[in-house]
């Protein structure tokens, strides 16, 4: 962080590059899409996971704005754990299967391939934003050192 003085007020600048968040928004807005195309195949073989998916993309897009207005907690970890969630389900679906859709059992198209690059994807930007970033202040002490 750095600082500037205006006037008799300081004010703190991030000096952090946000491109990191803004491209795991932009990985997680895309992963909302392949959902939302992966869908009726899904909904053909299990419903279940048809109403799992349906539920994710609204989440998905909102954990996506987040990210893009600056990285915040809250998209990071939604954005996150949808990321984790999506590659033990599609771990899980290559391994022993999905209760209940054993037609998509070990089915790996290009949708379940872009699916797990940008899942991946997410998840390593993620992890590198949230090592590179600078400590926020502290709010209680905003004097302290």
């Amino acid at each position: 962080m750095t600082s500037t003085t205006a006037g008799s007020r300081r004010i703190l600048v991030r000096s952090a590059s946000p491109w990191r968040a803004k491209s795991a928004a932009v990985a997680t807005a895309l992963l909302a899409l392949l959902i939302v195309l992966q869908l009726r195949d899904v909904a053909d073989v299990a419903i279940y996971l048809a109403l799992l998916m349906v539920v994710a993309v609204p989440i998905a897009l909102f954990a996506s704005v987040r990210l893009w207005g600056g990285g915040t907690w809250e998209g990071r970890i939604i954005s996150g754990g949808l990321s984790l969630v999506g590659l033990v389900g599609q771990v899980l679906n290559l391994t022993a299967g999905l209760p209940g859709a054993s037609a998509l059992q070990g089915g790996i198209g290009q949708e379940a391939v872009l699916t797990t690059i940008l899942e991946v994807a997410t998840l390593v930007l993620l992890g590198i934003d949230v090592s590179r970033r600078p400590p926020e202040p502290d709010r209680r002490h905003p004097y302290a050192l």
